[in-house]
């Protein structure tokens, strides 16, 4: 049995290596997944010619966004949907490229424990970002490096390569908004006195860890199903995946539940679920939230929607230990249904409502669930 653990775990390790190599590419090949769709802002690719005339960053109106979030909770689409207001700049994953290239670690461990000693950085890099005055290479070289940060940064990517720091800066006060996504926030209250003072929204997603750890699995797994995967009590990444993320529920709610006026008006919550059931709704309420005009680019929809798909996956002992790996209160903070019994999960798996109109739960959320 040890054994098989750990010929199980060598191998995910070898898919962690594998992807992460191939995530950026060498310089001289950097153009090659570079798209030719036109830009999304038409001015953008004229920007080295021309200085911009107004620079938003000394101007109170211009509006600040992070979105925090986890692997597998929808990030990417919120990303996108407010990546391409128009007059943005979009900066995807700055947690990733500082633990890829400045602390040497593998991206896809978000243990708190782990990414300790990021922090710090993290919360600066933010102070230097709505200054627009990088004081430090580490993010620029970070963006020459990899094609990954400029193609996901979406108006970067139009940016003359390399990007120069005097460039970057410039585009950067050039701009209206600037949104940012990360994952691997863990040390968010620290940080606190410098978002607020400059202003920054916060929108935080929430996903069941049930169906957070089946997409991880079905994403990342090249070797094993998600049921091979949860098939051994003692097989590590599953059982770390969810109480990884459970923690970290836990740790947003907590902040939320305790937090001080400014935080209470300048955080949003929004799960996972209502984002793929009610898309019209949750669009809005973030466009509101923000206080930008729509975009008619995209709209923030999961690319998976199936909500229950877990129940189609595991029998019901392995679903109980998934489920049981997370307290049960954190189920209850966010509104997430358990399943009780073996009659339960069989009358769930028979009836695909039985997972929608997810009730509220004790979390406070800034929109209104269709009834």
């Amino acid at each position: 049995m040890v054994a098989m653990c750990i010929v199980l775990l060598t191998q995910y390790r070898q898919v962690f290596m594998k992807t992460d190599q191939h995530e950026c590419l060498p310089n001289n090949k950097v153009h090659e997944r570079v798209p030719a769709s036109p830009p999304i802002d038409e001015n953008v690719h004229q920007f080295t010619k021309t200085q911009a005339t107004v620079e938003y960053y000394q101007n109170n109106t211009r509006v600040h966004i992070i979105i925090i979030a986890r692997m597998s909770t929808g990030s990417t689409a919120m990303g996108s949907m407010l990546g391409k207001v128009e007059n943005s700049l979009y900066v995807y994953e700055p947690d990733h490229l500082f633990l890829k290239f400045v602390y040497h670690k593998n991206v896809y461990v978000d243990r708190a424990s782990y990414l300790k000693e990021m922090q710090p950085r993290l919360c600066t890099f933010f102070e230097e970002l709505y200054q627009c005055a990088f004081a430090s290479n580490d993010y620029l070289d970070g963006l020459n490096k990899c094609v990954l940060y400029r193609r996901k940064g979406q108006s970067l990517q139009y940016l003359s390569y390399p990007i120069s720091k005097r460039e970057l800066t410039s585009f950067c006060r050039s701009k209206a908004n600037i949104i940012s996504k990360v994952l691997r926030f863990v040390d968010i209250e620290s940080c606190l006195p410098t978002l607020k003072e400059n202003k920054v929204k916060l929108i935080f997603l929430a996903r069941d860890p049930r169906g957070m750890v089946t997409s991880r699995l079905r994403r990342w797994d090249r070797f094993l199903t998600p049921l091979a995967a949860v098939s051994n009590a003692n097989y590590y990444p599953t059982k770390a995946i969810v109480k990884e993320h459970c923690d970290w529920l836990t740790m947003v709610y907590n902040l939320l539940q305790n937090a001080s006026k400014w935080l209470r008006d300048n955080s949003m919550l929004i799960r996972f679920e209502d984002m793929c059931q009610y898309p019209d709704v949750i669009n809005q309420a973030v466009y509101d939230f923000v206080g930008l005009a729509p975009s008619s680019l995209g709209v923030g929809k999961p690319h998976n929607i199936s909500l229950a798909s877990w129940l189609n996956i595991y029998s019901y002992p392995e679903l109980k230990e998934i489920q049981d790996y997370c307290p049960r209160h954190v189920y209850d903070d966010f509104g997430w249904r358990r399943v009780n019994s073996k009659e339960e999960f069989e009358r769930a798996k028979a009836s695909p409502s039985w997972y929608h109109d997810i009730p509220a739960g004790r979390v406070a959320l800034k929109y209104k669930i269709p009834s």
